[in-house]
Order: C-alpha cells, then structure tokens, then sequence
C-alpha cells in the first residue's frame, strides 16, 4: 500500500498532466490550421472534468496531509514521555536489582552468624584454648598497648642470661650475641617477645644459631672462639635502642594487640 507521500506526488504529477492535455486541446480546437486528426484528442468538456475529479481528489489527499501533521506533532511530546518512563523504569529495575543483591547479602551474613552462633553456643571457647592461641600468637606480636617497658640504662651490659629473660621465646637464646646488650631490666617476664627480636626476624636468629650458647652450659670451649667474637661484637651500643623499645602506648588498651607483618 503506498503512503501518503506517494499518492499525494502521484496525484500532483496527474494534475499536471491533464491540465497540459487541458491548455493543448484548447488550443488545437482553436487553431484554424488541424495539425492532428480530431478523433485523437478529447473533447475540451470531457478533460475539464477528469481534471476537476483529479483536483478533488487531491483536496482530499491534502487534508489526510494536514491531520497527519497533527497526529504527528501530538505524537512527538508522548514519544518523549515513552522515552523518559523506559529510563525510569530501567532504573528502578537497576535500582531493585541492587537491593536485591545486598538484601541477599544481608541474608546469607545473617545465616553465617546464625550458624556461628549456634556453633558456639553448642561448643563453647574453653580458656585452655584461648591460652594456647595466645601463646602461638604471642610470637608474632609486639607488647600490648599500656605496657610501658623500664627506663634504659645508659650504658649498662648484660649477659646472655638478660637476653634470654628480656625474650619470652626459647629459641631467643640462640641470636643474644646480635642482640644490644642494653635491653632493659623487666619487672616480670613478657609473654611476647622483645620488639627487636620482631624485628631482627628469624634469618637473623637462624644465622646465630652457630655463635651463642645458653647461660647454663659448661664453660671451656663455649667461651671461646667464634662466639667471644660475636659477643664482643653484640657489647657495641645501638643508637636507635629508643626507637626500637619505646613506643606511644595507651593505659586504655591493655589488651589490644598490634599485628605486625
């Protein structure tokens, strides 16, 4: 089916047409020369109202033209509305899928607490168990926050025997020749070994494993040797001591511990 467009050019190039038809009948029946015989051309009354018919009909064409401009510029104000109420509904499909996927969230951390502490209701935490976690973790922390070592003495030196009691852990006594021999006194024995064996790390106790010995071995060959030379070497004062031992601590926080890698 053509469109409008189509027929109203159609029907135009018609008018045209019959109206050149029109305009040269006319003039060829008022010519006094006949250049073509008469049965070949139209009676002029005949062509004027084909022409009026055709002229009629494209009146008719016209109007459908006119209300189609008008169907059309509604249509162009409620096309945009079409557009904005798509927008808005993808976003509010966005926007509930979101929730939806967080209330989902929600849901699955609620059961996983749930289960937790169903599971911890039914297999409660005994204090050997938190003792034993302490102590494991306890090698791998600095002092708590609130525990404020003893002033340093200037110039003191220890022996092996200080070190091993200034670090909780056993295995401390094997690096005391690479530790400062000015650790402060403790009042008390640390659960937690010293900031600087934290920090020394265990390649440094590894590599002194050959050079020290504890305090209670015999005496002979152990106080000679490699490891004098390493004690001796372990006598020289440390200039960041106080930046390695002291640190801003808060009486608050007794018990919080400071995880360092």
């Amino acid at each position: 089916m053509p469109s409008l467009q189509e027929e109203v050019h159609a029907t135009l190039r018609d008018v045209e047409k019959q109206t050149i038809d029109l305009f040269t009948a006319i003039s060829a029946s008022s010519s006094f020369t006949q250049t073509a015989p008469t049965s070949q051309v139209k009676p002029v009354r005949a062509q004027v109202r084909q022409l009026q018919d055709t002229h009629r009909q494209l009146s008719r064409l016209v109007d459908r033209a006119a209300e189609h401009q008008v169907n059309q510029a509604r249509l162009i104000p409620l096309l945009a509305q079409i557009k904005e109420r798509d927008t808005k509904q993808r976003d509010a499909i966005l926007r509930i899928s979101t929730l939806r996927t967080e209330l989902k969230e929600m849901v699955e951390a609620g059961n996983k607490l749930w289960t937790q502490t169903t599971k911890a209701e039914k297999d409660p935490l005994s204090a050997t168990m938190v003792l034993e976690y302490a102590q494991r973790l306890a090698r791998y922390t600095s002092a708590p926050p609130g525990y404020h070592l003893a002033e340093l003495q200037a110039g003191a030196t220890h022996n092996a025997q200080s070190a091993q009691q200034a670090d909780y852990n056993p295995e401390a006594t094997r690096a005391a020749a690479y530790y400062d021999p000015a650790i402060p006194s403790m009042p008390q024995e640390m659960p937690f070994p010293s900031d600087r064996l934290m920090r020394q790390g265990i390649l440094y106790a590894d590599a002194a494993s050959g050079g020290s010995m504890p305090a209670d071995a015999a005496p002979g060959a152990a106080a000679d040797g490699p490891a004098q030379d390493e004690n001796n070497m372990a006598q020289e004062p440390v200039a960041s001591l106080t930046a390695l031992d002291s640190f801003a601590m808060d009486d608050d926080d007794a018990f919080d511990l400071d995880l360092n890698p």
